[in-house]
């Protein structure tokens, strides 16, 4: 099934939730989660340090959904049978 470009462009601006309405559940999560554990860290710990960390994983989500969108269909669908979390990538585990 197609999905809207433009609700595909409003999911971007939430960190996770694009590729979640792509269909990458397991990425679209763990961006989710390193975004809003950053900031919980930032909270309870008042490490303001870690700030930088925030625009990072907000402009990776933003520009990652709008690349898996413009994908065509087929290489969508392959990527998401291939479903990952996004730092497998910077780690190198394969399952």
């Amino acid at each position: 099934m197609r999905k809207s470009r433009f609700f595909s462009l409003l999911c971007a601006f939430w960190p996770g939730a694009g590729e979640m309405y792509l269909g990458l559940m397991k990425r679209g999560v763990a961006i989710m989660v390193a975004f809003w554990g950053v900031i919980a860290l930032i909270m309870a710990f008042q490490v303001d340090l870690l700030l930088f960390i925030l625009p990072v994983l907000w402009f990776y989500s933003f520009f990652d959904t709008l690349t898996l969108r413009n994908l065509d269909y087929n290489a969508l669908v392959e990527l998401q049978e291939q479903d990952e979390f996004f730092f497998q990538d910077f780690l190198g585990e394969k399952q």
